[in-house]
């Protein structure tokens, strides 16, 4: 009842959940907010709705990659300019134990490290502060980030598609079993 209620309301407002994709995505890589938004799941739920037809797997994967690219670029760059990093303040929002490792996933990775943190969820939102802090070279910084987040936002959207087509695939097999046990 309330999943139907929740397609019903994703129809309705049938082009404002692509912006809501945008900001989704957009705010699982953004470094203050990243680790509180569920920009995953909802990406995978988009899928399943896309491969029921309710909206384009295309326009999903614009905006959705747009959202964590642009995610991480703001990280990036708030990280460059030493934004959120002055402990004194009372606006020091980055806890420093996952700034830390953070740093030391950094050192171990390199530069791929913003492509490795893109998938990883604790990762994601500070990679891209780490990288801008330590002054990542911005063009590398631009191919990881927008090489991850084209990979990162097809990767959840086919899982949701994947996952409809093999509900209904295996409901055909149980229907199938179930009439020839009757």
């Amino acid at each position: 009842m309330a999943s139907q209620a929740l397609v019903d309301f994703y129809i309705q407002l049938h082009l404002l959940f692509y912006w809501l994709i945008f900001l989704l995505s957009y705010g699982e890589s953004f470094v203050v907010i990243g680790l509180f938004v569920p920009g995953s799941i909802s990406l995978i739920l988009s899928g399943y709705l896309s491969a029921k037809g309710f909206f384009d797997f295309g326009d999903l994967f614009f905006f959705a990659t747009l959202g964590a690219i642009a995610g991480d670029y703001t990280s990036y760059y708030l990280g460059r300019i030493g934004a959120f990093t002055n402990k004194n303040s009372r606006f020091f929002l980055v806890n420093e134990s996952k700034l830390a490792y953070g740093k030391d996933f950094f050192y171990k990775h390199g530069t791929k490290s913003v492509f490795w943190g893109r998938f990883i969820g604790l990762l994601r939102p500070i990679i891209p502060f780490v990288a801008g802090i330590f002054k990542m070279d911005e063009k590398k910084f631009l191919f990881w980030n927008i090489f991850s987040g084209i990979l990162w936002a097809f990767s959840h959207l086919i899982i949701g598609f994947f996952f409809y087509h093999t509900f209904i695939k295996v409901s055909e097999w149980f229907s199938t079993i179930i009439r020839g046990l009757i």
